[in-house]
C-alpha cells in the first residue's frame, strides 16, 4: 500500500509539472503540430508595419509590442481545438487574468492578460467558432488606460 502511495504521489507530481502554466508553453507545445500554422513577428517586424501607420492611440500602443505570435488552429480536428481551448481557459488559474469574454454568433472570443491594474506585460486572444480556432499572443509594456482606448475604438468600428 505504501508503494502504491508513493506511485500515485509521483504520478501527480509528473501530471502537474506537465501542465502548461503559461501561453509561452502551450505556444511552444502547438507551435510544432503539423495541423496547426504558426506565425511569429519580432520587434523589428513589428516596428516597420508601425512606421507606416497613421499616428492614432492605436499606433502608440502598437509602438510597445516587443513580439506577436500567432496560432492558426483552423485545420485541427475539433477534439484538438477543445483541449487547446481548455488549456487556455485553465490559464486564469496561473496568474493571466480575464480582460474580456465575448460571444457573438460565430464566434467565442476571449482575451487574457498578464500584469497589473496599471501596466500589461502579455496580451492572449483566443478566438474559436464554426471557422476554427485562433490565438494571438502579444508581449510588450502597456498602459490599461491605452488597452482599453484601442478596446474602445475596435468595438465601435
Amino acid at each position: 500500500m505504501k508503494r502504491f502511495m508513493t506511485l500515485m504521489l509521483f504520478i501527480g507530481i509528473a501530471l502537474t509539472s506537465l501542465a502548461q502554466k503559461n501561453v509561452d508553453e502551450i505556444i511552444d507545445q502547438y507551435s510544432r503540430d503539423k495541423e496547426v500554422q504558426y506565425i511569429h513577428l519580432p520587434r523589428l517586424l513589428i516596428q516597420a508595419g508601425v512606421a507606416q501607420m497613421k499616428t492614432s492611440k492605436t499606433t502608440d500602443v502598437a509602438r510597445n509590442i516587443n513580439d506577436l505570435r500567432i496560432l492558426l488552429l483552423d485545420n485541427c480536428r475539433n477534439g484538438k481545438r477543445k483541449k487547446f481551448r481548455k488549456k487556455v481557459e485553465r490559464l486564469t488559474q496561473n496568474g493571466y487574468q480575464e480582460f474580456a469574454k465575448m460571444k457573438d454568433a460565430d464566434d467565442d472570443i476571449l482575451i487574457i492578460a498578464q500584469g497589473n491594474t496599471e501596466k500589461i506585460s502579455e496580451i492572449a486572444a483566443l478566438v474559436t467558432g464554426k471557422e476554427g480556432c485562433k490565438f494571438l499572443q502579444i508581449k510588450g509594456n502597456f498602459n490599461t488606460k491605452d488597452i482599453n482606448a484601442v478596446v474602445d475604438d475596435v468595438l465601435s468600428m
